[in-house]
């Protein structure tokens, strides 16, 4: 080995390395090279990867914050009264309104169930007023409703009949709508008329169960022999006709129940439809009270005695008959404007439960 050594030696100092001296000198400037290699380490490509990931970040951020605020607002948390509006039935002015998970309260003191034309100085002063709650929660207990607002409690309902409720202080208040549970397994119509009060209990019964009579009618048509014609979907009585010259004939005992129901719900319709303002009506001699006497007297009574004339087979609708009539007497025979208000308002009530309860016997939205 010590021989190929030397014989490698011999043959690079026979080449170019033969006058090559590697002094101090030389160790120096190969040290800075070496030095000089290692700073040049190359940086540009690591700031461009730096850049372009701070560009994706700033990027990304900024779409993220777009979505954020384009987002849509959750929904508000559904409740049991969700989209409902509860009248106030004690206090007509009142009423509560459950939208967009919120509930606002309208009140009108001067529309509650004294009226001041009955007692001028009980009639209250207050202005109407208007309360919204946010965040509204319902808990239910059987038929106890707690509402809550942001967690604290504003007031509870007790669930008296299916669309009627009754709050803390004993004002009531009704709705045309079903609450959750109800809606999924709705009230019959039975159900319904047991609710009432009577008469209109029983009443309802023989309205509910009436079929138009089969005897004297012309095919499937609705329209009888003796000239009455009646819806045959609401069993309601609709016209007749004979001959000019002669009385009009009585209904059979089996058409009554749909005349009287015909009869009662157009009066009704008819009243509602009129909006003509006869003039005031804060004295008994002023044009409104005059114009209402005469409709009472030549158009409204002779009709409610012919139907009382007509009936035999139903002592409930004869004794109904009876009271309503002597009610609209009393309205006509009033010695004062206060009477004369109080009369009136309680012969139009029971006339439209009538209508009401003609409404659920038959099944009528």
């Amino acid at each position: 080995m010590e021989n190929e050594l030397k014989s490698l030696k011999a043959a690079m100092d026979a080449t170019a390395f033969k006058d090559a001296a590697f002094d101090s000198t030389n160790k120096q400037a190969v040290r800075e090279a070496l030095n000089k290699k290692k700073r040049s380490f190359p940086i540009a490509p690591f700031v461009a990867v730096a850049a372009l990931f701070l560009v994706i970040l700033i990027g990304l951020s900024t779409w993220l914050q777009n979505e954020q605020s384009a987002a849509p607002e959750p929904p508000p948390e559904t409740h049991i009264f969700e989209g409902m509006m509860l009248q106030g039935q004690t206090n007509s002015g009142d009423s509560l309104q459950f939208m967009d998970g919120n509930l606002t309260i309208f009140t009108d003191p001067m529309m509650s169930a004294v009226r001041p034309w009955t007692d001028p100085d009980g009639a209250s002063s207050e202005q109407a007023s208007e309360t919204t709650y946010s965040k509204i929660t319902v808990v239910r207990e059987d038929s106890l409703f707690s509402i809550y607002s942001d967690g604290n409690l504003v007031f509870t309902l007790t669930q008296t009949a299916p669309r009627m409720f009754e709050d803390a202080s004993g004002n009531v208040y009704v709705t045309q709508q079903y609450i959750e549970e109800a809606a999924k397994i709705e009230p019959t119509t039975e159900e319904l008329l047991e609710e009432l009060e009577a008469p209109y209990d029983s009443i309802g019964k023989i309205l509910h169960e009436y079929k138009l009579p089969t005897d004297g009618q012309i095919g499937a048509s609705g329209t009888y022999e003796n000239g009455y014609q009646f819806d045959r979907n609401t069993g309601f009585f609709k016209s007749k006709s004979y001959p000019s010259g002669e009385s009009p004939p009585a209904p059979t005992e089996g058409q009554f129940i749909g005349m009287f129901m015909g009869r009662l719900t157009t009066i009704i319709e008819d009243q509602n439809a009129n909006t003509t303002n006869y003039g005031p009506t804060d004295t008994l001699e002023s044009s409104g009270v005059s114009h209402e006497k005469y409709a009472i007297e030549t158009m409204l009574l002779p009709q409610l005695n012919q139907l009382r004339n007509y009936q035999q087979s139903h002592k409930e609708l004869t004794s109904w008959l009876d009271e309503t009539i002597a009610l609209y007497q009393e309205v006509l025979n009033s010695t004062n404007i206060d009477a004369y208000h109080e009369n009136l308002e309680n012969a139009e009530m029971r006339m439209n439960d009538m209508v009401e309860v003609i409404r659920i016997a038959r099944e009528i939205e």
